[in-house]
């Protein structure tokens, strides 16, 4: 009997989990993407309602400008996440694949000692290789969750400029309870965003668990 160095023991559940939590999570990148997009257009709308508000909501034509480029922000984030989760699932698929040949490799020398001596040398490389793939899914991990954690203090900007827009609408004069109407919206939104974010963040754990 061939002893492997390669623990081919282990079910492939928790990379299929892994793999089941990615592709949450891009889902979970579209519900943000489509949020993001709901602000940018409600920040148009702000801002030509405060031009016509006049001086007085200049502030809070300042804030929808800004909650704008918090959307911009918010885009590029997305978008580098989406890289990140397809490097990811690239990285576990090629692991869940080594290690399914690797497997197949030592029932085949258990079953059949004469090809044992044979297939003891590709054991024993892929023991090397083995730990490569498991580097890289790490990797892959520590960037996604870096990621994360920098969309999420992204998020908590969109938060406090959004509370902000609220406070300056109450000076929108005659126009004030439309720019309350708005910044409501802003804050509702911004809320989702960040609700998702945390999503986002439990989702990744989860998949590493």
């Amino acid at each position: 009997m061939v002893t492997s160095p390669i623990n081919t023991s282990t079910s492939d559940q928790p990379a299929a989990n892994d793999l089941s939590c990615m592709i949450a999570l891009g889902e979970e990148i579209k519900s943000v993407g489509k949020a993001a997009y709901q602000i940018n257009l409600t920040g148009i709308n702000a801002i030509l309602l405060a031009g016509r508000a006049g001086e007085s909501a200049r502030g809070f034509g300042v804030l929808s400008g800004q909650l704008r480029e918090f959307t911009r922000g918010l885009a590029v984030s997305m978008d580098r996440l989406g890289t990140l989760i397809d490097g990811a699932v690239d990285a576990v698929s090629d692991h869940m694949r080594h290690r399914r040949l690797m497997s197949l490799l030592l029932r085949t020398a258990d079953h059949d000692e004469r090809c044992a001596d044979l297939i003891a040398p590709a054991l024993q490389s892929g023991a090397a290789a083995t730990a490569r793939r498991l580097d890289r899914v790490t990797e892959r991990r520590d960037a996604l969750r870096a990621a994360i954690d920098e969309a999420r203090a992204l998020g908590s900007t969109g938060s406090m400029l959004a509370r902000t827009a609220k406070i300056e609408a109450a000076y929108g004069g005659g126009f004030r309870q439309e720019m309350t109407g708005v910044s409501g919206e802003f804050e509702r939104t911004v809320s989702n965003i960040v609700a998702s974010l945390g999503t986002l963040a439990r989702l990744q754990r989860e998949g590493q668990s």
